[in-house]
């Protein structure tokens, strides 16, 4: 599977279990993931079956990795009381797209658009494929330095927007500009972004840049924040 290319890099398909018999398969490197998430209960679904993915030259391997946000926010997402049925849903900086997956598997939303640089849309559609969510997910490349895409996207209505490790201080400007685009519709879409703090430049970035524009409506938990843009 996959385009044989000399920058490719093999990706193994994982079941990631959410809790209440809830799981979604992904494909990502195996062993960034397991480093990642010690401990987890992620299992290998076919150790002859994989898949070749082009390396993101930014991100290298670890932008194909499941990180432990995403799991958290999948998670929190999956057994929370939110009424996604029929929304339309956006994915930002979606890697391999685990939470979007579980939305579109679990809660019957009527579209779930996962997006980032174009090097993800090989995984992305393939762990799409995977869970049968072909008639309610797509991907969509946004590159969030591109002024084409940010017009794009910010003319694109959407109920939720969600993300997860994406918010550390070296994204700063790009990061805000995607989320002022995504939210900029009259719809006021809910953003449901997982946020570790992994430095005092993190904590900086979050509390002077990213609490400029949109407020706090509620802390699911230790890690995850529901916003909304403030309106000026």
């Amino acid at each position: 599977m996959g385009n044989n290319t000399s920058s490719a890099h093999a990706l193994s398909l994982l079941k990631v279990p959410l809790g209440h018999h809830h799981s979604v398969m992904v494909y990502a490197d195996e062993v960034a993931t397991r480093r990642e998430n010690p401990g987890s209960e992620i299992e290998v679904m076919d150790e002859a079956e994989k898949l070749l993915c082009p390396i993101d030259p930014e991100g290298g391997v670890v932008a194909l990795a499941v990180w432990p946000g995403a799991i958290e926010l999948s998670i929190a997402l999956v057994s929370s009381s939110i009424n996604f049925s029929q929304a339309r849903i956006l994915e930002i900086g979606c890697g391999v797209g685990l939470p979007g997956i579980s939305l579109a598997k679990y809660f019957g939303p009527k579209e779930v658009v996962l997006s980032d640089r174009g090097s993800a849309r090989t995984s992305v559609e393939a762990s799409i494929a995977s869970n049968n969510q072909q008639n309610v997910c797509r991907f969509e490349t946004f590159d969030w330095g591109s002024s084409t895409d940010l017009k794009t996207f910010s003319s694109t209505t959407f109920d939720y927007i969600i993300g997860s490790e994406i918010v550390y201080a070296e994204e700063q400007a790009p990061l805000i500009n995607a989320l002022l685009a995504v939210s900029s519709s009259a719809s006021h879409p809910r953003i449901i972004l997982s946020y570790r703090n992994r430095s005092e430049a993190d904590e900086s970035y979050f509390n002077s840049e990213i609490l400029k524009y949109f407020k706090i409506e509620e802390k699911i938990s230790e890690n995850i924040f529901i916003f909304s843009r403030k309106l000026v």
